[in-house]
C-alpha cells in the first residue's frame, strides 16, 4: 500500500491529474478500500479509476466512495464473459448470473449515476442458444453503456485449450456477436439520450493529423475535428455541454 501511495503521490507532483490503478481482479487487494480512500484524499488529483474489479469483491464502501467522492469516477469496468452460469462455470468464473445482478442493482441503488461497462465472450465452448439467450438477458438487465464483445478462440496453454473443444461454428459466433452488437448499439442510444444539456468536464487523450480524441469522467468519447482545436493540448481538462448523441458517443457544446 505504501508503495503505491507514493508512486500516486509522485505522478501527482509531476503534473498528472488522472490515475488509474490496474489490476487483475484489482479490487480482490486487501487494502484496495484503503488505497482507494488515502487517494482520493491527494491535492490535485481530479479523476481516479480502477480495473478490472470482479463483482463480488466490491465493499459497501467502495460503492460508498463512487457515490460521494466526485474524484472517483463514475464509471467501472466489470468484465461479465457470460450471461450463463453454465458457461461462467466453465470459465472459472467465480461468481454467477445472479451475483452479477446483484452488483448491478448496487450501482444503480446509488446516489450517483455511475456508467458500467463490462467484457463478453460469444459463444464458448459448449455454449448453445440457451446460455447466449441468458447473456442478452442479463445484457438487457444490466443495461451496458459499452460491452467489449469477442469471439472466443483457442489460446494456446490454456486450460480451455487443454480441455474443451472448441465446436461452435465461427459462422454462428459471428451471428451472435452481431446480435450482441445490434441490442448494445440500442442501448447504448437509450443511455446517451439521458445525458442531454448536461454538464461535463472532459480530457484531451491523443491528438492525430486530423482530429482529436477526448473522454469525459464515465469514459465517453468523441472525435473532434482539430482545426477547432489548435489551441488545445494533449491532457487539458475543459467542460462542455451535451447536446445531441449518437450510438457510443455523445455530440458537445465547449463551455471552457
Amino acid at each position: 500500500m505504501d508503495e503505491i501511495l507514493t508512486e500516486v503521490k509522485h505522478h501527482l507532483n509531476n503534473g498528472i491529474e488522472e490515475v488509474v490503478l490496474l489490476g487483475q481482479i484489482v479490487n480482490k487487494h486487501p487494502d484496495f478500500d484503503k488505497i482507494v480512500k488515502e487517494i482520493v484524499k491527494l491535492k490535485w488529483l481530479k479523476w481516479l479509476r480502477y480495473t478490472s474489479p470482479y463483482p463480488t469483491y466490491y465493499s459497501d464502501e467502495i460503492l460508498r466512495l463512487h457515490e460521494c467522492e466526485s474524484v472517483l469516477c463514475p464509471q467501472i469496468h466489470a468484465p461479465l464473459q457470460a450471461g450463463s452460469d453454465k458457461v461462467l462455470k466453465k470459465m472459472f468464473r467465480w461468481y454467477t448470473s445472479s451475483q452479477y445482478k446483484n452488483f448491478v442493482d448496487k450501482v444503480r441503488w446509488l446516489k450517483r449515476d455511475i456508467s458500467i461497462t463490462t467484457d463478453i465472450i460469444v459463444w464458448f465452448c459448449d455454449e448453445d442458444d440457451q446460455d447466449f439467450s441468458q447473456t442478452i438477458d442479463l445484457t438487457n438487465y444490466a443495461r451496458f453503456d459499452m460491452i467489449y464483445i469477442w469471439i472466443y478462440s483457442p489460446r494456446p496453454g490454456t486450460i480451455a485449450a487443454r480441455k474443451y473443444e472448441d465446436n461452435v461454428p465461427v459462422s454462428v459466433k459471428k451471428k451472435r456477436w452481431a446480435e450482441l452488437t445490434a441490442l448494445l448499439k440500442t442501448i447504448s442510444i437509450e443511455n446517451n439520450k439521458k445525458e442531454i444539456w448536461l454538464t461535463k468536464e472532459f480530457v484531451i487523450s491523443s491528438i492525430w493529423e486530423k482530429v482529436v480524441e477526448w473522454y469525459t469522467d464515465n469514459l465517453k468519447n468523441i472525435l473532434l475535428d482539430k482545426v477547432s482545436w489548435v489551441e488545445y493540448n494533449i491532457w487539458d481538462f475543459h467542460k462542455a455541454q451535451i447536446i445531441d448523441w449518437k450510438p457510443f458517443k455523445l455530440k458537445w457544446k465547449i463551455i471552457l
